[in-house]
């Protein structure tokens, strides 16, 4: 979920947090996907549309996510994602994502196992290496980067970084 100013010709305060964290990962660019071609600021509306998915998100996802060696592709698409009828999406994308070897980083993550997104961390929030959400609470399912499973810690939307070249993310 992304705010619809963010899309004008003014950043967001997400764009914004984004930005920051960019910067301070030294990254020269950056760029933003959605989990869902349905922008909304509201997950009710998501969840009222009976194709958020919509006809390209998926290519429009891998092509920004893969396809340099130097890209940095942070996840970061917040709670929200939690809801059993968002999850299996979110889920879907970091599977889309592992199919492509796009590994995945996070600035944090939820109680619940996902990606935090960018406004709810600190700016200090360390970038680390991602963590699968369970697929049932209580049941967690993690990455081989991690294979003790989650950790507690300090997003929705994706953000990928990328020292020196166009970056991009899943959100």
């Amino acid at each position: 979920m992304t705010d619809l100013y963010g899309l004008a010709a003014r950043d967001d305060a997400t764009i914004r947090r984004c930005r920051g964290f960019a910067e301070r990962e030294g990254c020269s660019s950056f760029e933003v996907v959605n989990l869902f071609a349905l922008v909304s600021t509201d997950p009710r509306g998501l969840l009222a549309d009976p194709d958020p998915v919509g006809f390209a998100c998926d290519q429009v996802i891998v092509s920004a996510c893969t396809g340099r060696d130097d890209r940095t592709v942070v996840v970061a698409w917040g709670a929200n994602a939690g809801h059993p009828r968002l999850r299996p999406r979110a889920l879907q994308v970091l599977e889309l994502l592992d199919g492509h070897q796009a590994p995945c980083r996070v600035l944090g993550i939820t109680a619940d196992g996902h990606p935090a997104h960018p406004l709810r961390l600190r700016r200090n929030a360390p970038l680390r290496p991602r963590i699968l959400p369970a697929p049932h609470r209580g049941n967690p399912r993690h990455g081989p980067e991690n294979p003790a499973g989650p950790t507690p810690s300090i997003a929705g939307q994706g953000v990928s970084e990328s020292p020196g070249s166009r970056a991009a993310g899943a959100a």
